[in-house]
């Protein structure tokens, strides 16, 4: 069950999910934290280092703001010039191999393989037709340089994030040195 407030990487029994979130007042007569034991353990961990928004103490999941900016970095990198005419050489390069996509995503997202993980579902490998569009596609990106003009407007967009929102990252920079200190003092 994923957590109400964010990503978590590990799986909580739905029993068990109100008490970790806090969306319950008590459990079985005793008192639930606010925000849960989740949202107990997170203040404990944050102590009373500032938030990457400046404010004392910081918000128990405040440090989770960064996959914001890690997704702005991502989302400008994919809509750069450079990265939509790889694009299109990309698909150019695969029409002229009798493939007819978009873009390399589509290629990756054909319902006929994708989600299949290496092996359909009844456990057999790639069949001939994924292969020969794999192959193309590997053949065209390296062709038209897609997978360098993805780096080259990732790192631009990084850089603009940075630039942009300095105070904020090291801000958040000293909360994780926070949260890390503590938690190897809680740990045995």
């Amino acid at each position: 069950m994923a957590a109400v407030s964010g990503i978590r990487g590990y799986e909580i029994p739905r029993k068990q999910d109100a008490v970790h979130v806090g969306t319950v007042k008590t459990y079985k007569g005793r008192a639930v934290p606010s925000e849960g034991c989740d949202g107990w353990a997170q203040r404990k961990l944050n102590e009373n280092a500032p938030g990457p928004d400046g404010k004392v103490p910081a918000k128990p999941h405040i440090y989770k703001n960064l996959y914001v900016l890690m997704d702005d970095a991502a989302i400008a990198a994919y809509n750069h010039p450079q990265v939509r005419a790889a694009g299109s050489a990309w698909s150019e390069c695969m029409r002229a191999s009798g493939f007819v996509y978009p873009d390399p995503p589509s290629a990756e997202s054909d319902k006929r393989w994708a989600g299949r993980g290496g092996q359909d579902s009844a456990g057999q490998p790639p069949g001939k037709d994924e292969i020969a569009v794999s192959v193309a596609d590997e053949a065209c990106r390296l062709k038209v340089d897609y997978s360098g003009a993805r780096k080259r407007a990732y790192a631009s967009a990084q850089e603009k994030i940075i630039a942009a929102n300095r105070p904020t990252l090291d801000r958040l920079s000293g909360l994780l040195k926070v949260r890390y200190a503590n938690a190897v003092k809680i740990l045995p």
